[in-house]
């Protein structure tokens, strides 16, 4: 009905600074991310925290001292593992293998197995999503994303395998290269097709695409014509 539900904490009472993402896991426990710290200023959690049902800090999963940058995103998959994307290079200190992109086990340790010989993106990731099938979707303001010294020019948005790898022919076109594109958000379809936003105004060969487009699921990462904005 609106009023606030005081049967669910708020962070040791509430956070210094906002809060930027939320996600419910299958156990109904949430992960937040930002640097924030509670209200009195007691406790630091470094980017992202998880959070009891009633909203006490779960002392289970730890990140220790965090990210050198900032979160842009992250999504829980279904067996409880969390991808997380964003500006960052290091994680608890360690320099990744993989930029801006990394997968943590439930604990919030490092999974190492996750995009082995993979250098990562060479700009942010501001969006992710999990694929049924457990690939991954990511866009943001990268051009460039280095496996295994093989260079890949995915221009904003790619696809991953669920282990970090480069899934071709992913996203062959892509957006036309430009300083001022940005994908910000990307949601996928029960049939796989992608509905990405951001801005932009053209995709592969299509031009006068007002910062929303439908991307079919083929071979080609094709322009969906059935989806028209004006």
């Amino acid at each position: 009905n609106g009023s606030i539900d005081n049967t669910f904490s708020s962070i040791g009472g509430g956070t210094s600074l906002y809060i930027q993402n939320v996600e419910i896991q299958n156990d109904l426990k949430l992960l937040v991310s930002r640097v924030f710290t509670n209200s009195g200023g007691l406790v630091l959690y470094n980017d992202i925290v998880r959070l009891n049902i009633n909203g006490t800090i779960d002392n289970t999963f730890s990140t220790g001292t965090g990210f050198d940058a900032s979160i842009k995103t992250f999504k829980v998959a279904s067996d409880g593992k969390i991808y997380v994307a964003g500006s960052f290079l290091t994680y608890k200190s360690a320099t990744l293998n993989t930029k801006k992109i990394i997968r943590l086990n439930s604990d919030g340790n490092r999974d190492a197995t996750f995009a082995n010989g993979a250098t990562g993106f060479n700009d942010d990731v501001l969006t992710i999503n999990l694929q049924n099938d457990g690939k991954i979707i990511a866009g943001g303001v990268f051009s460039q994303f280095m496996q295994a010294g093989n260079l890949t020019s995915p221009n904003n948005i790619t696809r991953l395998t669920s282990d970090g790898r480069i899934d071709p022919p992913s996203f062959i076109n892509g957006f036309v290269k430009n300083s001022g594109v940005i994908v910000r958000d990307l949601a996928i379809q029960n049939d796989n097709k992608i509905l990405v936003v951001g801005s932009f105004s053209s995709y592969s060969n299509n031009s006068n695409i007002n910062n929303i487009v439908r991307i079919n699921d083929d071979s080609k990462w094709s322009f969906d014509e059935t989806f028209f904005t004006g």
